[in-house]
Order: structure tokens, then sequence, then C-alpha cells
């Protein structure tokens, strides 16, 4: 579809290894520590720890100066299945080799779980709280307490969920169509608004 020949269309390309059993260069292996990343551990921590030892800030620092180019990469080994991917994984004191399901793990945590709880990137969306609602499983962006660093924080998470995307990983990041529409070029009105926050909606109508 038009979507996959996009993907493929801008794909930077990797030059595969001599041996196909072995890694190419082009793809980097990054260690992360998923032990200082454990949520209880996070939870005691202040902030600015948090998001330091968190799977998202060590993915953010990993990546720090990887161009526009890199986050195109999509490889495939021979022992992954399938799985396309920019980069290996190696958790730090974990005897696990990265065949696929590393890989979608560190998704699964810096692209959705932290973001949405102990990272405070994300928040249930205000008809959470409201009567006689709908969608109170959305997300919102949090945008109390905005400044530079956070707002780089958001657009770090925006280059995991489109790399998610591009490699077909499913990411839970559960966000209303008052987000998403206009990353399509879609216009918003009122409906939008009311499926995240009646109150709003309400009291604009009063």
């Amino acid at each position: 579809n038009f979507w996959r020949e996009v993907v493929g269309a801008t794909e930077t390309y990797v030059s595969p290894p001599l041996d196909e059993y072995e890694r190419p260069s082009d793809v980097p292996n990054l260690r992360l520590n998923r032990i200082a990343a454990n949520p209880s551990t996070l939870k005691q921590q202040p902030a600015s720890e948090r998001m330091k030892n968190s799977m998202f800030g060590q993915m953010k620092r990993s990546t720090a100066n990887w161009g526009d180019s890199a986050w195109r990469r999509s490889y495939v080994d021979i022992q992954d299945a399938g799985q396309e991917r920019a980069f290996f994984v190696k958790f730090t004191g974990e005897g696990v080799d990265d065949h696929g399901g590393p890989y979608r793990a560190v998704f699964e945590t810096a692209a959705f779980e932290e973001p949405s709880t102990l990272l405070g990137l994300l928040k249930p969306c205000p008809n959470l709280t409201q009567a006689n609602s709908l969608n109170k499983d959305k997300f919102v962006f949090d945008t109390d307490n905005l400044n530079v660093a956070r707002l780089r924080d958001v657009c770090f998470l925006g280059k995991l969920v489109g790399l998610a995307c591009r490699h077909s990983l499913m990411v839970p990041l559960n966000l209303p169509s008052l987000v998403w529409k206009p990353l399509v070029g879609l216009p918003v009105d009122r409906k939008d608004l009311r499926a995240v926050d009646m109150g709003i909606d309400d009291m604009l109508r009063s």
C-alpha cells in the first residue's frame, strides 16, 4: 500500500555483512540497563534521575548523535524471524541475545509504559473523570510545566513512535483523534475536543 511504498522509498540502505550470521557494521549495538530502569526503582528517584535512568532516557542518550538517516535504517537479521530493526539491543547484566524480543521490549517500555506513567509525558484525558463520557482510555500530552527540555522529550517520543511504525511494532499508545488528525493533515473540530474533554466543550457551549 501507499504507506509501505513511502517507507520503502525513504529507507536507509544497510550494507549486509559478508557472513549472513554476522551483524552489519552499519547497525549499532545499544547497551541499555533494564535493571536500572526497573519501575519500582525509578519511582523512588527525583524526576531528573528518573528520566536519566529510564529506558526512554537511556535511549535518548544512546541515539543523541544520530542523524535523520539513522532513524530510517531497516535491517533484518537471519535469526530475527523477519523483524526489521535500526539497532541491536544488549541488556547490561543480562544474558539475553537480541533476536527481536529485546528490540520490541525496548519500544513497549520507552514509547509507552514510561512516558504514560513514570515520566509524565502523557496523561489520561480529562474524560477519565467525567461521568457519562467516552474515550476514558485515551492519553493526551501533559502540557503542565512545559519547557524546552520537555518539548525535546516529546520530540524524541515522536521519533520512537515513528521508528516503531516503520518496523511494524505494536505500541499501545492510545492517542485520541485530537492528536493524530493533525499529524496526518486532517482538520479537527468540536467533536474531537469533546472526545477527550466534555467539560471544556460544555463550557464553550454555554
